[in-house]
């Protein structure tokens, strides 16, 4: 992600203000303009600031949703929640807009567990998320039941999405199927057979991004999706803070880039004593797939 400036007076701010704390102006995000210092002729905060105080982003007409907030079709009551929901929506609606990406048929249920459970999933362009995912304490508790090196709410969004983009974006299936094996698999007898038996002893051997990923092609795309989406976004980062080589776009140069930073990254966690930030080896075969992802991504 980019590093954005107030426009009014270029100090820096996060991606989330609502507010720049230099100036005290009112700020709002705007995909083609960044971060707009208001008030600015022609654009407007999303509706959903102004009823729920959940958003940041703004629109062209005043009490309308703004692009993000218009893919949502089910929101929790509890702003608190919302609001991280939201933050990590944001994160993947931004990325799919700096991929070129089009946001038509995808839509977002944030869902409160009730009598039913709520399962995180994707089904026919609906991306379903668990809305106490949002709470730090029940995810960590969540991740570690079920042995996860890595748990967030944008990893989560990152990858569900990955379900929705394999059916815009994957036109050749016989070089998906060389990659990732055949999707047409019975998808319920291998979920099945992943949560009774537990993944493969040497699913890393075998080229997967993680152990779920081993559970079916269709899962192991979105995985190695969703790390696609930490890298180009993650890097974006590093480079606009000078740790990278900006320019260098084709894929061995990034590959070679996500490798260096996240080396740095986890030797810092482990000299402060906390776990890897990037806890995940990419092998040979999770490099071909993430190659193969980012030839789709190109003109």
């Amino acid at each position: 992600m980019k590093i954005f400036a107030c426009s009014k007076c270029q100090n820096t701010v996060f991606f989330e203000n609502v507010q720049c704390l230099h100036c005290q102006s009112p700020l709002g995000y705007h995909p083609q303009r960044g971060m707009v210092a208001l008030p600015e002729p022609g654009l407007h905060r999303c509706l959903n600031y102004s009823q729920h105080n959940v958003c940041n982003w703004l629109t062209s007409r005043p009490d309308r949703l703004c692009r993000a907030c218009g893919l949502n079709r089910t929101v929790p009551q509890d702003a608190a929640r919302w609001w991280r929901l939201e933050v990590a929506k944001k994160r993947l609606v931004y990325g799919l807009l700096q991929l070129g990406l089009p946001l038509q048929g995808l839509q977002f249920d944030f869902l409160m567990p009730g009598p039913q459970p709520v399962l995180t999933g994707y089904a026919n362009g609906l991306i379903t998320i668990n809305a106490t995912e949002a709470d730090d304490p029940a995810r960590e508790q969540m991740r570690v039941d079920m042995n996860e090196p890595y748990r967030t709410l944008v990893g989560h969004l990152r990858h569900e999405s990955g379900h929705h983009y394999w059916q815009v974006l994957v036109k050749d299936l016989d070089g998906f199927r060389r990659l990732f094996g055949d999707e047409r698999q019975d998808y319920q007898a291998s979920l099945d057979r992943h949560y009774a038996q537990g993944p493969p002893c040497d699913w890393l051997e075998r080229g997967h991004i993680s152990a779920y990923a081993s559970m079916h092609p269709s899962e192991d795309w979105a995985e190695t999706w969703a790390h696609y989406l930490h890298l180009r976004d993650t890097l974006e980062t590093a480079r606009e803070f000078g740790m990278g080589r900006p320019g260098l776009d084709s894929f061995p140069d990034l590959i070679q880039d996500w490798n260096r930073l996240t080396f740095a990254l986890n030797s810092i966690n482990r000299s402060m004593g906390i776990s890897d930030l990037y806890p995940f080896v990419l092998g040979p075969k999770v490099v071909e797939k993430l190659a193969w992802i980012d030839s789709l991504l190109k003109p």
